[in-house]
């Protein structure tokens, strides 16, 4: 109901420590004591940059603005973290403009994981929510997280029971997205991918 997004990612946390700033980073902010989080999420050009093997981060950069901007362009915007056994919270608010004291507390059980939860100024978008359209966009990203990873995927909008998103093949996801029949698709599979050709009709959008 108040329009607000949040996404869930349990692969390799980010640390929860304070940032070590290296010789190659902005020297202006070497005195600057601030946790990992609050660099990547509520920093412009930074990012976080790991190395698969060695686990280590490497330092701030020009990539991961994506985070940022929605930081920037919502009215709420909180990052959530579990690492090293410990629960890190920071909230911003007024488009990044104010942040509250990262919030620490020991948490020993569940798995490592980042979570950001985000409400978008819609004002500034001249709207007052999230349209028809880009619900449909967004229910689209979910149905093709289900038909990659063959997960049990939900989309759920307030006040409505949640709906399972979950193509039985290739086949039936593509079907989802055009108007020709099965009989009139042609399937090509190979050890490793699948192709499907049909005629897109003059009236399909």
């Amino acid at each position: 109901q108040n329009h607000s997004i949040s996404v869930w990612n349990d692969g390799n946390a980010i640390p929860i420590r304070k940032h070590e700033w290296q010789e190659d980073e902005d020297a202006s902010m070497k005195d600057t004591s601030l946790y990992e989080h609050e660099l990547i999420f509520g920093y412009l050009d930074s990012s976080s940059n790991f190395d698969d093997d060695k686990k280590d981060r490497k330092g701030g950069g020009l990539h991961g603005l994506g985070a940022k901007l929605v930081n920037i362009f919502a009215d709420e915007f909180i990052a959530e973290g579990h690492a090293n056994g410990q629960k890190i919270v920071i909230k911003w608010t007024n488009n990044m403009g104010e942040q509250s004291v990262p919030k620490i507390t020991s948490l020993k059980n569940g798995k490592d994981y980042t979570k950001i939860t985000y409400t978008l100024d819609f004002k500034r978008f001249g709207e007052t929510g999230y349209s028809e359209n880009i619900l449909a966009v967004m229910k689209k990203m979910c149905i093709d997280c289900a038909t990659c990873t063959g997960l049990k995927v939900y989309f759920t909008v307030s006040g409505e029971e949640p709906e399972l998103l979950k193509p039985k093949n290739f086949m039936e996801y593509v079907s989802m997205f055009t108007l020709a029949n099965n009989k009139e698709k042609l399937e090509f599979k190979s050890s490793d991918s699948t192709l499907i050709v049909c005629e897109k009709s003059e009236y399909e959008p």
